[in-house]
């Protein structure tokens, strides 16, 4: 399934509201991205990136948040 579906499905089970970007960063840390997900990672970011103007750094994505 895509990352997005997975996404809306994680949110619908757990009642949460997840972004897309934190589960994708963490199936791609975890490894499990090519278990899961149909769509290429590489896909998902160029779409990321046009889908926001975002400007990445390569590091960017797989920044650890703490609060």
């Amino acid at each position: 399934m895509t990352i997005q579906n997975l996404t809306l499905l994680f949110n619908d089970t757990f009642s949460t509201r997840v972004l897309v970007s934190k589960i994708a960063e963490k199936m791609k840390a975890y490894g499990l991205w090519e278990t899961f997900v149909t769509d290429s990672f590489e896909e998902y970011i160029d779409n990321l990136v046009v889908n926001t103007d975002l400007e990445l750094d390569d590091n960017d994505l797989f920044q650890e948040e703490f609060f």
